[in-house]
C-alpha cells in the first residue's frame, strides 16, 4: 500500500531550517520553543521579585522618614509648650528626662511635659528599647554651650535596621 504524499503549504514569511523534512518536504518553524517560554518566564519572576523587594525597601525607608519627622516635630513641640509654661524650664545646669514605655501613667511632670508624653505616646515615639528616656532636656554644660538647651528625643526604628535614634536641637529658655 502506498501512503498518500504529504504536502505543505509554505506561509509567506515562514522560515525553514536545513534538515526540517517531513517525507521529504520542508517543515514551517514558527512559534516558541519550551526553553525559550521557560527562560522567559525565568527572567519575568526575577525581575517581579525584584521590584517585589525594592517595595519593601521603600516602605520601609518611609516609615523611618516619618519617625524622623515625629521626632523633629515632638522636640520643638517640648520646646514651645516649656516656653510656654517657663517654671517647668529645668534650672541651669540641671536635666528633665521623660522616661520611655509610660504611656499609661504622667510623670509626675509639670503639666507641658504630662502633655508632651501624652502625645508621643499617641505617635508611638516614646518606646526606646535601650534607653531610659523618651525626651531628654540638659541644660547643663552640652555641646550647645553654656545657658542653652538640649532637646533630645528617642525613639526606635529597629524596623528597618536603625535600632535606637535620636533627634537633638539646641535651645536657649528663659533665665530661671
Amino acid at each position: 500500500m502506498n501512503q498518500p504524499a504529504i504536502t505543505q503549504t509554505r506561509r509567506p514569511g515562514a522560515t525553514t531550517r536545513p534538515g526540517d523534512v517531513t517525507r521529504g518536504q520542508p517543515v514551517c518553524t514558527q512559534g516558541f520553543s519550551l526553553v525559550e517560554v521557560l527562560v522567559a518566564v525565568l527572567v519575568l519572576t526575577s525581575g517581579l521579585l525584584g521590584l517585589a523587594a525594592l517595595q519593601v525597601t521603600g516602605l520601609k525607608a518611609t516609615g523611618s522618614a516619618q519617625l524622623s519627622t515625629l521626632a523633629s516635630l515632638a522636640a520643638y513641640d517640648a520646646i514651645d509648650r516649656l516656653r510656654a509654661d517657663p517654671l517647668s524650664v529645668p534650672k541651669s545646669g540641671a536635666k528633665l528626662a521623660v522616661p520611655a514605655n509610660r504611656c499609661d501613667a504622667s510623670v509626675g511632670q509639670s503639666t507641658a511635659i504630662n502633655l508632651w508624653q501624652e502625645g508621643a505616646c499617641a505617635f508611638g515615639l516614646a518606646q526606646s528599647s535601650a534607653q531610659a528616656n523618651a525626651l531628654l532636656i540638659d541644660c547643663g554644660a552640652t555641646k550647645c554651650g553654656t545657658d542653652n538647651c538640649e532637646v533630645t528625643v528617642y525613639w526606635d526604628d529597629s524596623r528597618v535596621g536603625a535600632g535606637d535614634r535620636s533627634f537633638s536641637v539646641c535651645t536657649r529658655f528663659p533665665v530661671r
